[in-house]
């Protein structure tokens, strides 16, 4: 998958699209496309239920219900990143994916992890605990940075 720039889109209006609902029913022409493999007749819809925007990167949870046209219902909880750029004058532009196509990007929100199932495939453990443990050793520092007062420990009138 490539990159779609916009004509004089602003970043925010690329991240308002991305992040739209979606409510889709595939058609016969559709169904016989490489990305249609679903019958004609299904309906898919999506919703966004958490986002982020770190830097250039934006991050996001759906969920997606595809309803088959014989009434057969499937759930999905998926974590989905956007990379954002602008490209000079011309306006910004997004590349989509999720998280089973390998994103070589770690600035995912840890709290993301526990809102979508973990794809199969061997990089997704990998790319999570990643994610896990850079959100730990930034916890650690921010902990170890942050002034702090325990309770029974205020200073005196004395050492103020």
């Amino acid at each position: 998958m490539g990159w779609t720039f916009t004509r004089g889109a602003s970043k925010e209006k690329i991240m308002d699209e991305i992040l739209e609902p979606w409510d889709t029913t595939a058609t016969e022409e559709t169904a016989k496309s490489w990305y249609g493999a679903k019958p004609a007749g299904t309906r898919t819809q999506s919703i966004v239920l958490a986002y982020r925007c770190v830097g250039d990167s934006l991050w996001y949870v759906r969920e997606t219900t595809t309803t088959k046209p014989d009434g057969t219902v499937t759930v999905e909880k998926w974590i989905g990143l956007s990379l954002l750029e602008k490209d000079g004058s011309y306006g910004w532009g997004h590349k989509d994916m999720e998280e089973s196509m390998g994103p070589y990007d770690d600035t995912c929100p840890v709290e993301f992890l526990d809102m979508a199932p973990q794809p199969e495939g061997e990089f997704c453990g990998r790319w999570r605990e990643a994610i896990r443990r850079k959100s730990g050793k930034i916890a650690v520092q921010q902990s170890l940075f942050a002034p702090q007062t325990l309770t029974g420990m205020e200073p005196t009138a004395a050492e103020q």
